[in-house]
């Protein structure tokens, strides 16, 4: 299975943030996964593939969204606006 998420922020400010945020993701990872980053401008795109179950895919994308919310939320507290 494989899942793509991308998500297009306000400025690269807010788009480095959410990257440096999901790098430390990509330590230990099942050996059945693999997750692969990137990020070009204001967007951030992350994708996983998965020979686990559909429960430890869910549990891993619900991981990625839930970190890019917390960063969000920190960028947000300092500074001064939307991303």
């Amino acid at each position: 299975m494989r899942v793509g998420v991308r998500v297009r922020l306000r400025d690269q400010r807010a788009a480095r943030s959410v990257y440096g945020s999901l790098l430390p993701d990509n330590v230990g990872v099942p050996a059945c996964m693999r997750l692969s980053m990137e990020r070009r401008g204001r967007t951030v795109g992350v994708e996983i593939d998965s020979e686990c179950g559909m429960d430890t895919l869910i549990s891993t994308v619900d991981d990625v969204l839930r970190t890019c919310e917390l960063s969000l939320a920190s960028v947000r507290s300092a500074g001064d606006g939307d991303c």
